[in-house]
C-alpha cells in the first residue's frame, strides 16, 4: 500500500523553520562569549545552557572553585569546610568567573525542542541548520494515510474539499469539523480523518 498525504500543516512548518533560525542566531552570537571564556561550544554544551542554565552555571562554578583551590594550594574540603570565614574569597573569585553565564540571551522553554541533532549542528566553531533538517520537518508535519481504507476514502474527501471551495468562492460560509480554511481554501484535517476513517 502508498500511503497519500492528507494534509501539510505548512503554518506550523513555517513557524518552526523561523523558530529554529531564531535559536541558530542566538547560539552563534553565544559561541563568541563561550570562548572568550574558555569553554569549548559544543553541541551539548550549547543545548544545557540554554535549556537547564542553574545547572551549567552551578557546573561551572564548581569547575572554576577547583581550579581556584588547587592554584592556591588549598584541598576543596578545607575550602568547604571555611567557606563562610577562611575562604570566601574563592567562593567570590569563582562566583565572578561565571557571571557571563547570566549576561547570555535565555531562552523561552518554548524553544527547547530545538536542541536536537537532528535539526541543528554546530561545525568549526558555527551553528546552523543541518542538512536534513527541512527535510525532517517536512515530515514531521504531513499527515499520511495508513490504512487501504483511508486511501480509498480520501479521493472522495478531497472531492467533498473542493466542492466545499466552490461553494466559498461565492461568499458562502461553511463548517465542518473534517475540513477547515486555511489561505482561503478548504483542507482536510488530517487529525480527524484518520480518527474517523
Amino acid at each position: 500500500m502508498k500511503k497519500q498525504s492528507i494534509e501539510f500543516k505548512e503554518l506550523e512548518y513555517k513557524e518552526s523553520i523561523e523558530q529554529l533560525n531564531y535559536v541558530v542566531e542566538l547560539i552563534n552570537n553565544t559561541i563568541p562569549i563561550l570562548v572568550l571564556n574558555g569553554i569549548e561550544p559544543t553541541f551539548e554544551v550549547i543545548k544545557e545552557l540554554f535549556t537547564n542554565r542553574r545547572e551549567f552555571a552551578n557546573k561551572k562554578f564548581k569547575e572554576e572553585l577547583h581550579k581556584i583551590s588547587n592554584n592556591v594550594g588549598l584541598s576543596i574540603d578545607y575550602v568547604m569546610e571555611n567557606r563562610f570565614n577562611k575562604t570566601e574569597w574563592l567562593f567570590i573569585g569563582a562566583n565572578n568567573k561565571i557571571q557571563f553565564i547570566w549576561n547570555i540571551e535565555s531562552l523561552c522553554y518554548l524553544y527547547y525542542w530545538c536542541f536536537s541533532k537532528k535539526y541543528i549542528d554546530i561545525v568549526n566553531g558555527i551553528a546552523k541548520l543541518t542538512n536534513d533538517c527541512l527535510d525532517i520537518l517536512e515530515d514531521e508535519f504531513a499527515i499520511y494515510t495508513e490504512t487501504a481504507k483511508q486511501n480509498e476514502i480520501l479521493p472522495i474527501i478531497q472531492e467533498i474539499a473542493n466542492q466545499y471551495n466552490k461553494l466559498g468562492e461565492n461568499g458562502n460560509k461553511i463548517k465542518t469539523p473534517l475540513l477547515y480554511k486555511c489561505n482561503g481554501e478548504y483542507k482536510i484535517n488530517g487529525s480527524l480523518f484518520k480518527q474517523l476513517f
